[in-house]
């Protein structure tokens, strides 16, 4: 992803092509020492805002180009990292539009995906992607992904702490095919890459049909622009890469937690209760979610499901009930503060569904008694301990994505709706790189909480109404 520039960077860059020197611009604007301080990038935030002002007021630059200096601007204020984060977050979760995109285009001027016909009609695809976090190149790689039956893989291999590279903005590219088991992103560290010369943008495609096999090599451009090596087939480019990848040492760390086939629900409620366990959380969700269930409600929709068999659902009570009464107790009653935020939709849907976003499969809906229980000892729990901060999205929001930030662990994603379908399996993606979970800390406390919500009070009064609405 294109990095973004710096009010400095940016004011430079519009003064070059204007052929407008630093003496001349500043006498103009009477601020020749604070533009001078300005393009050194030494001035104090105030001061750039001054700047700035005077340059709007001088209509020195279009509209279009007083707009670039308003981003670069906020961009200076609030540090590469923090802006990059907090903007791709927006988008990530669908509150803020996706930029536009020209399809990616190799060099002469011929679409990347004229390459695809050749590639969807093999037999079986690889496709190796190193760095290369732009959007237009993902999303037309997300393409290949929509015939879920086609035999392919694609290995992801990301330096994160390269510029552009950050998890935020790694998930904001990659988010058409990232729950796609097909998909395999790897986190490299930049010491590892440097040492391996791997720290560009490359795309490597092995296609076999039949017999035959054939290979690709492009290297990428910041702008997504695409250079073909010719005949890379006949060097086996392909094979060579992929053995360099397999010597990294330490290995490159696999992004993407993917359970298939017969995952074993109880780890997964073991790990969710690890993390949360006299933690402070972070949430946001569509709805409200198992672990603020009350456990005889959950014990009668298990025991009730009728999807296993009764043994097995026995079995798995004896060992998840216990787990379910601690991840209650502690979501409601830990020392550490505990921000919760999900949809007056959710409600809604729980209220008349009777289902819940993590809704275990073999679970049956809730009855509608239960369903106002879980709504009144939410409100309940919400009311009485100040360290509990519940919180409603408003209307006019809804998460495509369900996380968790983890204080001082990890960030997992997930889908906005999963069932965790011991026949399907289910995903999550999880960072644990401490720099992006303090920073996905600041965006909830920064920006969704203040920007995106309802108050406390108002979205307690939101569950007042909806327990009387439905009967409560």
């Amino acid at each position: 992803m294109p990095v973004p520039r710096t009010f400095a960077q940016c004011l430079t860059s519009l003064m070059q092509e204007r052929q407008l020197t630093a003496s001349a611009l500043g006498a103009r604007i009477g601020m020749r020492a604070d533009l001078r301080r300005v393009l050194e990038d030494e001035a104090t935030p105030s001061r750039q805002a001054a700047v700035f002002r005077r340059l709007c007021e001088g209509a020195f630059f279009s509209e279009a180009q007083q707009q670039q200096l308003r981003n670069a601007l906020e961009v200076s204020r609030m540090g590469i990292d923090r802006y990059l984060t907090f903007t791709s977050m927006d988008k990530l979760l669908g509150f803020a539009p996706m930029d536009a995109h020209a399809e990616p285009r190799v060099l002469g001027g011929e679409a990347l995906s004229r390459y695809f016909e050749t590639w969807v009609q093999s037999d079986c695809l690889d496709i190796i992607l190193i760095n290369g976090c732009h959007p237009a190149l993902l999303g037309a790689l997300a393409t290949l992904f929509s015939d879920r039956n086609r035999p392919m893989r694609m290995d992801h291999y990301v330096q994160l702490d390269k510029p552009g590279n950050d998890p935020a903005s790694f998930l904001l590219s990659a988010a058409p095919m990232l729950f796609d088991p097909r998909y395999t992103p790897y986190g490299v560290h930049a010491s590892i890459a440097n040492q391996h010369e791997i720290t560009g943008h490359f795309l490597l495609v092995r296609a076999v049909r039949g017999d035959r096999a054939r290979q690709w090599f492009f290297l990428i451009n910041a702008d997504a622009t695409a250079y073909e090596l010719a005949n890379a087939g006949r060097v086996d480019i392909f094979a060579f890469v992929q053995r360099i990848l397999g010597d990294l040492t330490p290995s490159p760390l696999m992004l993407k937690e993917f359970q298939s086939g017969k995952p074993d629900y109880l780890s997964f409620l073991m790990q969710c209760l690890r993390r949360e366990l006299n933690r402070s959380t972070y949430s946001l969700s569509s709805n409200l979610c198992l672990c603020k269930t009350p456990t005889d409600i959950l014990l009668n929709s298990f025991c009730e499901g009728g999807v296993m068999p009764s043994q097995d659902v026995e079995k798995m009570i004896n060992k998840a009930l216990p787990v379910f009464k601690k991840r209650y107790y502690n979501w409601f009653h830990r020392s550490k503060p505990v921000y919760d935020i999900f949809t007056s939709q959710g409600v809604d849907t729980l209220m008349e569904t009777g289902c819940l976003c993590d809704h275990f499969f073999a679970m049956r809906p809730f009855t509608p008694a239960e369903r106002l229980e879980i709504l009144r000892q939410q409100l309940l729990f919400a009311q009485a301990n100040p360290r509990y901060d519940m919180r409603m999205l408003k209307r006019e929001y809804s998460p495509r994505f369900l996380f968790v930030c983890y204080e001082n662990l990890c960030v997992s994603l997930v889908p906005s709706s999963v069932d965790y379908n011991l026949t399907n399996g289910y995903d999550q993606v999880t960072f644990s790189m401490p720099g992006f979970v303090r920073l996905l800390r600041e965006y909830f406390l920064e920006v969704l909480v203040p920007n995106y919500c309802h108050t406390r009070e108002a979205s307690l009064e939101y569950l007042r109404q909806a327990l009387a609405r439905y009967g409560g």
